[in-house]
């Protein structure tokens, strides 16, 4: 039992060092490993006596330390610590604060690369742990509170989120903003604060960022992802012109949600922008909207996007398609030329924008 858990704490330094992981779960992971070596240490018949008594004092240091590091991050000072990754006085989940949400998407890319799983293909993965310490890094920066960041993550794996009780990730710009608010649907997996973080600092100076959380599948067309959508609409300061950004499988259902929601939700929305994805099926409404695709997205083929952009302009929708050099992960590894797009498009809706026009009725 010694031996094993001596190997797994060396492979865990390995990964740490390997993927970048946060400082938190490096400092547990040597203390892990320290202490199950020196447990193992004592059943070597090479030491006295008094080298065993000293090595069962290490390890039982190294034990303590683990669980008072445990105790404090997660429910001390993990409540107080990351962006604005809030529940929204709705949820005050433990899990959210159990793992720094940056060591949990890199150690799970790693694990879906290693096993060959359909989540990420070898060229999707390729940049993509590199891209991810990158923005967790400039999060952290410009943030400024640190680097554990509290994740929707788990309890949306764990089927926890419902329109009652589900998690909102904000994020507030104090200065320097215009009044335009976004809110950000997720695609397959759930909900991760870095994306939302990434459409906050990139895209615009919105003044307000809000992502809600909904099912794994990140399907927002149910009847439980359309009253979510409503809830987080509802928090959007009325004064903010409103904008529903999408991705990949949120982009695919988020037509059919806003078909559903009430005439005057609707109409609050100025435009959506769809992210990696996108819907076979001609929407009701009319609202304006730009398509981001990937010219390597193995997931949404842009042709396909394009086909259906076309014929939802003949159809006289307000719709722009963008093609981008990326993947289906192009958000986090390619987000300059991803922001490009958006915020291209964002200035020309602004230019256009008539100051006296009629409110939309659809």
């Amino acid at each position: 039992m010694s031996l094993l858990a001596a190997l797994v704490g060396w492979f865990g330094l390995f990964l740490c060092w390997r993927l970048s992981l946060t400082g938190w779960t490096t400092t547990l992971t040597a203390l892990w490993t320290v202490a199950w070596s020196a447990r193992l240490s004592l059943s070597s018949s090479a030491f006295g006596q008094r080298h065993r008594d000293l090595l069962s004092r290490v390890s039982r240091v190294c034990f303590f330390v683990v669980v008072v590091f445990i105790i404090f991050d997660v429910f001390v000072s993990g409540p107080s610590r990351g962006p604005a990754v809030e529940p929204g006085d709705r949820t005050n989940r433990v899990v959210n604060r159990l793992v720094p949400e940056e060591d949990l998407v890199k150690v799970a890319a790693w694990l879906l690369d290693v096993v060959g799983s359909p989540a990420i293909s070898p060229s999707e993965h390729e940049g993509f742990v590199e891209a991810l310490t990158l923005h967790y890094d400039r999060m952290a920066a410009v943030q400024d509170q640190g680097t554990w960041v509290r994740t929707p993550l788990i309890a949306t794996q764990l089927d926890l989120q419902s329109p009652d009780a589900f998690d909102l990730v904000r994020f507030f710009r104090r200065y320097g903003y215009d009044r335009t608010a976004f809110v950000f649907l997720h695609g397959y997996g759930g909900n991760w604060a870095m994306l939302c973080w990434i459409a906050h600092e990139h895209f615009g100076a919105t003044e307000w960022t809000f992502c809600p959380s909904t099912s794994v599948a990140g399907n927002w067309a149910t009847t439980e992802g359309v009253a979510t959508l409503a809830t987080t609409l509802a928090e959007v300061p009325p004064e903010s012109e409103l904008y529903l950004f999408a991705l990949s499988a949120g982009a695919a259902s988020v037509d059919a949600a806003i078909d559903q929601l009430p005439a005057d939700a609707r109409r609050r929305i100025a435009g959506v922008i769809y992210l990696f994805g996108g819907e076979s099926v001609p929407p009701r409404h009319r609202i304006p909207g730009l398509i981001v695709a990937g010219r390597g997205d193995e997931r949404f083929s842009w042709r396909i996007l394009k086909a259906n952009a076309d014929r939802q302009r003949a159809s006289g929708r307000d719709l722009t398609f963008e093609l981008v050099d990326a993947d289906h992960f192009g958000l986090a590894k390619q987000h300059l030329a991803v922001s490009h797009a958006v915020n291209g498009w964002l200035s020309t809706r602004r230019a256009n924008a008539k100051p006296n026009a009629p409110a939309r009725t659809d």
